[in-house]
C-alpha cells in the first residue's frame, strides 16, 4: 500500500510549480517593462510636439514681422532661450531655442534676381531627470526646422 502511494504520479510536483511560477513572473515583468516603455514614448512624443509647435510659433513671428517686407527677411528681435515644455509634478522640463540663423542664397533656376533666405531654427531638450528607464532614455534631443522665404530683388545684391 505504501509502495503504491509513493509511486503515484497524480498531482503537481515542486518542479512543475516552480516552473509555472517562473513563467508567470517573467510574463508579468515583461508586461510591466512594456507599459513603462509605452509611457516613456508617450511623454517623449509629447515633448517633441511641444518643441515643434514652439518652432512653428517662431516662424509665425518671423512671417508676421516681415508681412510687408519685399526684401531680405529680418529676424532681429526674435527671442531665443529657454521655455517650459512640461511641468511634471513640480519638475519642470525645459527646452531651449539654441539659435535662429539666416542665410541668403540666389536661385538662378527661377530667375536672375530671385533670392531666398533660408532661416534655420534649432531646439534642444531632455525628456526629464526622472525617467524610470534610466539615462539611456534621457539623452539630449534636438529638432532643427528650416523655412525658405523667396523674394525678388531689382538691385541684384539680395538686399
Amino acid at each position: 500500500m505504501f509502495k503504491n502511494i509513493l509511486t503515484s504520479q497524480k498531482g503537481f510536483g515542486i518542479v512543475q510549480v516552480l516552473t509555472a511560477l517562473l513563467i508567470a513572473s517573467v510574463s508579468v515583468a515583461g508586461l510591466y517593462i512594456s507599459a513603462q516603455y509605452a509611457s516613456y514614448k508617450s511623454i517623449a512624443n509629447y515633448h517633441y510636439r511641444v518643441a515643434l509647435l514652439k518652432g512653428l510659433e517662431k516662424f509665425e513671428q518671423i512671417k508676421l514681422k516681415n508681412t510687408y517686407n519685399k526684401a531680405s527677411v529680418n529676424i532681429e528681435g526674435i527671442i531665443t532661450g529657454e521655455f517650459v515644455m512640461d511641468d511634471n509634478e513640480g519638475d519642470k522640463i525645459k527646452g531651449k531655442i539654441e539659435y535662429i540663423r539666416k542665410e541668403t542664397n540666389k536661385d538662378i533656376q527661377l530667375g536672375n534676381n530671385i533670392y531666398y533666405d533660408k532661416v534655420t531654427l534649432k531646439i534642444t531638450w531632455k525628456d526629464g531627470p526622472n525617467s524610470r528607464l534610466g539615462e539611456l532614455y534621457n539623452r539630449k534631443r534636438e529638432l532643427i526646422l528650416r523655412e525658405d522665404y523667396y523674394y525678388k530683388s531689382d538691385i541684384g545684391t539680395g538686399q
